[in-house]
């Protein structure tokens, strides 16, 4: 396994990921061919100023990454390490690696399922790859390191029906919570600062907080708090203070 992830890092350093995301069609598209002319005729189209040695590797490189079937793998850690990507290649990595899966799924369904079925099986495809990018992130509880992923819940910051397509696949839109603190964050009965620290609302009593086990000290884990979540939680704790008259 630890071979695996170290020939994908070598592959993304390699090609690049903004290169990997721009030609990831072609890539695809010439994956079963041994002549990697075309691809770089695309990169020739786009006056890619690259040495000999340079357009080779980035050529059969991004097509390798299809030929061993690690095209999500890439997709996910382009979406979670992106702190020095601009936010076209991130939304374009979230695009294909939703497509990528949906693909994949849909071509084992069975060809006379009805549309509506493929609809919510699109759905919980959505879900689960939002689930799955979330807790790659914060890897436990991002308030009480809980490591028990089968109890743990993927909250969106900013709810799924007020999000655009991208806001609801978007890692950074998401915590990852034991099920009281997913709850009461549903219910803006709590939120969270910039610096992670929680807010609660009056309603809960110093009796509800002791029976809940929820203390006016927790806090977001700071260490896997990114400026990329901020937004949210400003959207969040607008409605927390409108809600809570504050």
């Amino acid at each position: 396994m630890q071979q695996i992830e170290r020939e994908i890092e070598d592959l993304i350093t390699s090609v690049g990921a903004e290169t990997f995301i721009k030609y990831y069609k072609i890539y695809q598209a010439q994956k079963h061919l041994k002549d990697n002319s075309s691809i770089r005729i695309a990169f020739k189209e786009n006056n890619e100023s690259w040495s000999p040695s340079t357009i080779n590797t980035k050529a059969s490189g991004g097509k390798r990454i299809f030929e061993k079937g690690y095209e999500q793998d890439v997709l996910f850690r382009i979406i979670n390490n992106s702190v020095k990507l601009s936010q076209d290649v991130i939304d374009k990595a979230k695009e294909y690696l939703v497509l990528s899966i949906e693909t994949e799924v849909i071509m084992s369904l069975p060809i006379d399922i009805e549309t509506e079925k493929i609809r919510l099986i699109k759905l919980r495809i959505q879900q689960s790859l939002f689930r799955k990018t979330v807790a790659r992130h914060w890897e436990k509880c991002a308030v009480t390191n809980c490591e028990n992923w089968s109890i743990l819940i993927a909250s969106h910051i900013k709810p799924w029906k007020d999000s655009s397509n991208l806001e609801k696949l978007d890692p950074f839109n998401g915590i990852l919570l034991s099920p009281i603190y997913d709850k009461l964050f549903d219910k803006y009965l709590i939120s969270f600062e910039d610096n992670g620290n929680i807010l609660i609302s009056d309603e809960l009593t110093n009796n509800d907080l002791n029976a809940l086990n929820v203390r006016k000290t927790d806090k977001l884990n700071f260490n896997k708090l990114d400026r990329r979540h901020l937004e949210y939680l400003i959207h969040h704790r607008n409605i927390f203070y409108s809600r809570n008259k504050i």
